[in-house]
């Protein structure tokens, strides 16, 4: 219960679980009832509204031209680039021969079954620290693609928001930047593994890691394009309370008096419509005359 009656502002105890106020024996329950289901009608509007637009930026981003519909297939790529070979070598010791060819479901089986304490030990390490910290770094680098990848197709459905540009731009980026630094860190890693073991450890870049940055690349180039050249947005006409959408939400923000913008905006189509209504029955009244007149030659 209000601590105040909205009629006489009179002051509501505790103890007053009436429906009518003790000062005025105004009800409390239907007080002002149209004005406020008016608001609670204006408010459900304008939520729908806001979905309407929101929606509608959604649905331009990812099929609002063909610009946008090759940029979430060029956005799926990369991952499926990524199940290629991304490193192959061979691995030539007393004991042991072994062929590498790795793709992202071997790295992470790799991550996943990877002793981290050992692996801070060799990177710690006078003799194996130098390799294993670029190799740590490749390691990362493609987790960030993998996440930075998923981030971007979640991404996709806000393109057409206040930020999606800086969005569109940014995120490709850094997934391009990981997918360089990632193969720098482990070309890196290689060269110093075959120095320090000549003949045994070798290992070079597969499709699958030229394809990744080709793919990465070409989708930042396709995000500054579409950036460039923007996707329309088609919003679907809305009203608040017979108020218009856009016009509503200026109106609330400035302040104004909204049950007045209403009384104005109804007066306006009232008399558009009336206006349109004369322009028919003038129309009419022409052809009329125009039948007579041939009614009266013949």
């Amino acid at each position: 219960m209000a601590t105040f009656c909205p009629n006489c502002d009179g002051r509501l105890r505790i103890y007053n679980v009436g429906p009518n106020c003790p000062h005025c024996e105004v009800n409390l329950l239907y007080y002002d009832i149209e004005n406020r289901l008016l608001a609670d009608a204006d408010a459900a509007e304008a939520e729908s509204a806001q979905y309407s637009k929101k929606f509608s930026r959604a649905k331009a981003a990812l099929v609002g031209s063909p610009l946008a519909i090759a940029r979430i297939v060029l956005s799926l790529l990369p991952i499926g680039a990524l199940f290629l070979t991304l490193v192959k070598g061979t691995i030539e010791a007393p004991f042991v021969s072994e062929t590498i060819n790795a793709s992202i479901i071997r790295i992470f089986t790799l991550i996943a079954g990877t002793d981290f304490d050992s692996l801070f030990t060799f990177v710690n390490s006078d003799l194996m620290g130098s390799a294993f910290i670029p190799y740590l770094i490749s390691l990362i680098a493609v987790g960030v693609i993998v996440l930075g990848s998923f981030i971007n197709l979640f991404a996709l459905l806000f393109a057409c928001s206040p930020h999606g540009k800086l969005r569109s731009i940014l995120i490709p980026s850094l997934n391009l930047m990981a997918a360089i630094v990632g193969m720098v860190a482990f070309s890196r890693f290689n060269t110093l593994m075959e120095k320090m073991f000549p003949s045994v450890f070798n290992a070079s870049f597969g499709i699958g890691a030229y394809l990744t940055v080709a793919l990465l690349a070409a989708l930042l180039i396709l995000n500054i394009v579409i950036v460039k050249v923007g996707i329309p947005v088609k919003y679907k006409e809305k009203f608040v309370g017979e108020i218009p959408a856009e016009r509503y939400f200026q109106a609330i923000e400035a302040g104004e008096d909204i049950a007045a913008l209403r009384e104005q905006i109804a007066k306006e189509n009232a008399e558009k419509e009336k206006e349109e209504s004369e322009k028919e029955n003038d129309e009419d009244s022409q052809i009329e005359k125009a039948e007579e007149n041939q009614h009266a030659k013949a």
